[in-house]
C-alpha cells in the first residue's frame, strides 16, 4: 500500500503495486487491512483553506500543525494489518515525518 500527492502519483506508477495506491487522507477503509509493505510518500501539511477556516473561527490551530500531520499519517497506517497488532514494513522517506513518527512511539507526543 502507498501514498503520495495526486500530481506526483504517475511518477510511481508501476507494475504490481500500482494497484495497491490509496489516497493519504481516506479513512475507515478496510480493504487494505492484510496489507504489510507501506510507503508513505508524504509531507503532511494542513491546506492552507483548512486553517484559515479555523482561524477565522477563532481556533488556534498553529500549536498543533504537528500533531495534523501525525494524526494523518497515523490514519493512513492504520489502514493497514497494524490495527491487528502485526508487524508491518513502512518506508517513510520525509525525515519531518518520521521524526513525528518516531516521538509518538516513544512518548514524546501527546
Amino acid at each position: 500500500m502507498w501514498t503520495c500527492l495526486k500530481g506526483s502519483k504517475k511518477n510511481f506508477t508501476g507494475r504490481g503495486y500500482t494497484n495497491r495506491h490509496i489516497a493519504c487522507n481516506t479513512k475507515a477503509v478496510n480493504d487494505f487491512s492484510d496489507t504489510f509493505q507501506l510507503a508513505y510518500v508524504h509531507n503532511t501539511f494542513m491546506q492552507p483553506e483548512q486553517f484559515k477556516f479555523l482561524k477565522s473561527r477563532g481556533e488556534d490551530f498553529a500549536p498543533d500543525l504537528e500533531k495534523y500531520a501525525l494524526s494523518e499519517m497515523l490514519q493512513w497506517i492504520y489502514r493497514s494489518r497494524v490495527r491487528d497488532d502485526k508487524e508491518i514494513n513502512l518506508y517513510l522517506p520525509s525525515s519531518r515525518m518520521r521524526g513525528f513518527l518516531e516521538d509518538w512511539m516513544d512518548g514524546k507526543v501527546v
